[in-house]
């Protein structure tokens, strides 16, 4: 996923959902556990998705910088 981006919206059921995909999330894609062993898709609406891209970058970068410094 060289072009994905980096989303937070709002479930009515999970709350604050962090989401990485190419375009704006429009359905929860969190897991509920139905029994003992069956899962599903909560595939509520998602609200307020505001993309976070730049801010994910800028972190994992300066969290790279920090960990090259570490090292040397």
């Amino acid at each position: 996923m060289a072009d994905a981006k980096y989303w937070t919206a709002q479930c009515a059921s999970h709350g604050l959902v962090k989401v990485k995909q190419k375009t704006m999330p429009t359905t929860c894609k969190e897991e509920i556990q139905c029994g003992k062993r069956s899962f599903r898709r909560c595939g509520n609406a998602l609200t307020e998705q505001l993309d976070v891209t730049e801010k994910v970058t800028n972190a994992l970068g300066l969290a790279r910088q920090l960990a090259v410094l570490e090292n040397s």
